[in-house]
């Protein structure tokens, strides 16, 4: 690249962020009507038509699965038989059989042994702490590094499990404190807030881009030469 070029581009850089520090926030009026509209509708059509606006789908940014999909979704496997190393909904599962196929059917892909299962996600400091569709395992073999049962939090001191061969899938009380406990959902995931908040940071960037002149693919180039400077 020639000297002219970078030359040129440092201005075209320069330009950019003038006309960002020159942003002046929504007054708030405005911002308020948009709570008040945003209030109105569904946190999901909120974020839908925010991202659509901006021509960014924001609602595949991360998972939306909500706690109580994957309760309701472990429930269709009570009833059915213990099957070592099984998977299907419809032959039998085993414990961590049962966690896979159950996130598996939700879009989320976790290993298949229990104590590989009791790695993922993120730790849930104790069963206090423990929501709807946590992960809760135990260790009580010295056979196995780490966890060889596991089960599906449901709340209420329950869970959902594939207990042991002659067994079927059931909800009982959690019979001890778990050694492990792990959280696969996003905390966005758990609530309305986290959509909320994506759909007002959205109309913040609408207002930012309206009154610098800036389209969504301007913003996306100044934050690019950003990264090209930080390189």
């Amino acid at each position: 690249m020639s000297i002219a070029s970078v030359t040129d581009r440092i201005q075209q850089i320069e330009s950019q962020i003038s006309q960002l520090q020159s942003y002046q926030a929504p007054d708030a009026a405005t911002s308020a009507a948009f709570a008040t509209t945003l209030d109105k509708v569904s946190p999901t059509t909120a974020t839908t038509s925010a991202s659509t606006d901006l021509g960014v789908d924001l609602s595949t940014a991360a998972p939306t699965t909500s706690q109580q999909a994957v309760v309701d979704e472990a429930k269709k496997y009570l009833g059915l038989p213990y099957v070592w190393g099984g998977t299907s909904i419809s032959s039998g599962v085993d414990c961590s059989g049962l966690v896979q196929s159950v996130y598996k059917s939700l879009g989320y892909d976790l290993p298949r042994l229990s104590a590989d299962q009791a790695r993922s996600g993120r730790p849930v400091a104790s069963m206090a702490d423990a929501q709807p569709g946590d992960l809760i395992a135990w260790d009580n073999s010295s056979r196995n590094n780490g966890a060889d049962h596991i089960a599906i939090y449901v709340g209420n001191g329950k869970m959902i499990e594939a207990p042991h061969t002659g067994a079927q899938v059931r909800l009982v009380d959690v019979p001890s404190t778990p050694d492990y406990i792990r959280r696969i959902l996003p905390d966005s995931a758990n609530g309305a807030t986290g959509d909320l908040a994506a759909s007002r940071a959205s109309f913040d960037l609408q207002s930012l881009m309206s009154s610098t002149g800036l389209s969504s693919t301007g913003l996306s180039s100044t934050g690019f030469a950003a990264q090209e400077g930080a390189a």
